[in-house]
């Protein structure tokens, strides 16, 4: 697309390339900032140019990639380790949330002697009986936490207010102990919501923070889902949120991705125009990420997951 310098296409090293990346080292990104030396200035104030430079990249880069904005950033800009905030969504099927099995000895179920009576004599199936169970579990996983008159999807975003803070990760990751400073980490916000996606339920769950370790993300919502399921105590997150070790599993990473960058301390404090701007995407730009993501990444997503 003419946009290095000759002889450098197909030598990556040698223009000097950095970038954020997923915290569980996967590419699938809706937003992620690529850092490369580039010949021309296409931030300058000729935004015809700049354009025109995106138009040529996008044209000969695969669907599944396209290029929204270029912006000159400062000599030793460092495209990973100077984002500040990060993030991410999961599309997580509502099926999920809806399927579950009591299995957790710590849970009450003062109607499970009266359920399986009826079994016994008849008068409810065993389809209705598991049914009846999985909905009282669930009541009880969640008291405290938000009641049973929530949609699944609502219950999973009152369960994941837990982590919103200032708390220590170390069983939501590998490799670290819980006196580890490494572990600390700074959640801003996180949410979830149902979306429907090619004629299917999803939760779509975003997180906000600092930045995250190694598998935090899949486990917190592994976490979060079982106490949604009726699986888990309504305490399970906090149990792990303190120093005892607890084992948690992974949810899918195909549901994974990172969403947005963001770099507040560049902005505030290495920005001079008319040499360099604020690295932000315009409202524009944002658009056109956000219409990627529902016809790229979403249905990606669905796809994978309804394969695997």
């Amino acid at each position: 697309a003419r946009g290095a310098f000759p002889g450098n296409p197909g030598a990556i090293g040698t223009v000097n390339s950095t970038m954020t990346i997923r915290g569980d080292g996967d590419d699938q990104s809706a937003e992620k900032a690529q850092q490369l030396a580039l010949p021309a200035d296409p931030a300058a104030a000729d935004e015809r140019k700049r354009s025109e430079l995106i138009s040529r990249l996008n044209a000969v880069l695969p669907a599944t990639i396209r290029v929204f904005h270029i912006q000159k950033t400062s000599k030793n800009f460092d495209a990973r380790l100077q984002c500040d905030r990060r993030r991410y969504e999961y599309l997580l099927p509502v099926f999920v949330l809806e399927d579950g099995v009591v299995r957790k000895p710590d849970i009450s179920l003062p109607g499970l002697p009266d359920t399986l009576a009826k079994v016994a004599e008849g008068s409810l199936s065993v389809d209705e009986a598991a049914e009846a169970i999985r909905t009282e579990a669930r009541e009880e996983a969640l008291q405290g936490v938000g009641g049973s008159t929530m949609t699944p999807v609502e219950m999973l975003h009152e369960v994941m207010q837990q982590y919103v803070g200032t708390h220590n990760f170390h069983n939501f990751t590998a490799g670290l102990q819980s006196n580890s400073a490494q572990a600390v980490r700074f959640m801003i916000e996180i949410s979830a919501e149902e979306i429907v996606v090619g004629g299917e339920k999803f939760a779509r769950i975003r997180l906000y923070g600092q930045s995250f370790l190694l598998h935090q993300i899949r486990k917190m919502i592994y976490a979060a889902t079982e106490i949604v399921r009726g699986t888990a105590p309504s305490s399970a997150i906090a149990d792990c949120l303190r120093g005892g070790k607890q084992y948690l599993h992974l949810v899918p990473g195909e549901g994974l991705f990172l969403d947005q960058v963001e770099y507040d301390a560049y902005n505030s404090h290495k920005v001079a125009a008319p040499h360099t701007y604020p690295l932000e995407l315009s409202a524009e730009a944002q658009e056109q990420v956000e219409a990627f993501k529902a016809a790229v990444i979403y249905p990606t997503i669905a796809s994978s997951l309804e394969s695997g």
